[in-house]
């Protein structure tokens, strides 16, 4: 009876496993709000807070720091010689997930051209994920 029980806790604990991190990473807020332009109760990230980043070697000393997060088959994400934004953008998103950040997106149109910009809220977590939404949403509508 123990030894079934033991496997299902197993089962959980494997299913909750992280296949890209092997732990949270505690500096993460540090550098969002390093990064993008803090508001209210999240960081707003952009294309141009990612190019001042590479600017200023910001993007290099965050992408050497979390490499020993990831697992040795998924560091590629970190260890890319060019860096996009998009790129930027999926190591910030499984981090979040990893340390249970809730972010959104919207989608920005200017000259015919669409920007992506992502909110990160940094205080609360993916369990306020629908509060945020709403919260998201009015802030947007006026």
């Amino acid at each position: 009876m123990q030894q079934i029980m033991a496997t299902e806790v197993e089962k959980k604990l494997s299913i909750s496993k992280n296949q890209i991190l092997k732990k949270p990473v505690e500096f993460f807020h540090e550098y969002l709000q390093l990064f993008g332009s803090l508001e209210q109760d999240y960081v707003l990230i952009n294309i141009n807070h990612f190019k001042r980043a590479q600017y200023g070697d910001k993007l290099k000393e965050f992408l050497e720091r979390i490499e020993p997060y990831y697992h040795n088959s998924k560091k590629n994400y970190v260890t890319r010689t060019n860096m996009s934004y998009m790129n930027f953008i999926t190591v910030l998103r499984q981090i979040s997930h990893m340390n249970g950040v809730f972010f959104d997106y919207k989608i920005k149109y200017t000259n015919s051209k669409h920007y992506i910009e992502y909110y990160f809220y940094i205080h609360r977590k993916e369990s306020d994920k629908e509060s945020c939404k709403i919260e998201h949403n009015e802030m947007n509508e006026e």
